[in-house]
């Protein structure tokens, strides 16, 4: 890999030309615009730290984040998967605008870690799930929710990925630990952990046979490409489940003003 774990992904979905029987005809942007989807109910999430993946394999090494901040106009365009999407006579420019946008004036260093976490979490996970999820609404007979989850349990997979017992956040992932069984988290260590356990396998029982999202009810409203907002349901712990909405969702402003070539509709 480039860069530890980055790209993050290396390999991605191909148009498949020159087939008579293609398995991708069209970019994935296209077909979800053009409404060629399966047309069921669709609940999609994330963590309120998603981005401890990649950042969590070398979040806790010193030396690595001091390679990160000084080669950050060498790396930065691989690592946040924007090299191909944008001249390389810019790659220099855009890093830096990430890179104050982010952290300021400010190094990265284990000073900045949360702010690192949070631009991979907007970069690699909240932007683009929000419009997956708005272009989905648009094209569905059927409904589609949102939900943000930020409850972190007494294990964590960013314990397992950086080596340490820190406590940096809800992990990408953390949330599925508690449905499915894994060998490097125990959800069941705490009565409030295995609350939690209870309230997301009785959530998915429940949105398997109903086809109706529905937590402990919560006021969940399916998503409105329409709205301005962008609503959705907060999992925070076991007794702290609340609605909530943003109109700037992962700072989607600003990556937008970027204008990476990618994901762009032709005509």
């Amino acid at each position: 890999m480039y860069f530890f774990y980055n790209l993050i992904t290396p390999f991605t979905p191909v148009v498949e030309k020159g087939s008579d029987t293609p398995f991708i005809d069209k970019t994935p942007v296209e077909i979800v615009n053009n409404g060629d989807v399966q047309d069921l109910p669709w609940v999609t999430s994330v963590v309120s730290q998603d981005g401890l993946y990649p950042v969590a394999e070398f979040i806790a090494d010193n030396e690595t984040l001091k390679q990160l901040n000084n080669n950050w106009d060498h790396l930065a365009p691989r690592c946040l998967d924007f090299y191909d999407t944008i001249p390389k006579e810019k790659y220099v420019e855009i890093s830096h605008i990430i890179k104050k946008h982010y952290f300021g004036t400010k190094p990265i260093d284990q000073t900045t870690t949360s702010q690192l976490v949070q631009l991979a979490s907007d970069r690699f996970f909240f932007v683009d799930s929000k419009k997956a999820a708005l272009m989905q609404a648009k094209v569905n007979k059927n409904p589609v929710w949102y939900s943000y989850f930020s409850y972190r349990g007494n294990q964590s997979l960013s314990e397992y990925y950086s080596g340490t017992t820190n406590n940096y956040g809800v992990c990408h992932g953390d949330d599925i630990t508690y449905i499915l069984d894994t060998p490097w988290v125990d959800p069941t260590t705490t009565q409030r952990d295995r609350d939690m356990q209870k309230l997301l396998i009785d959530f998915c029982v429940s949105f398997a046979t109903n086809g109706i999202a529905k937590v402990y009810g919560a006021n969940w409203s399916q998503l409105n490409p329409s709205e301005k907002e962008f609503h959705y349901l907060h999992i925070a712990s076991p007794t702290e489940i609340n609605t909530g909405s943003n109109a700037d969702f992962g700072d989607e402003t600003f990556w937008n003003s970027l204008k990476f070539n990618e994901n762009v509709l032709t005509t």
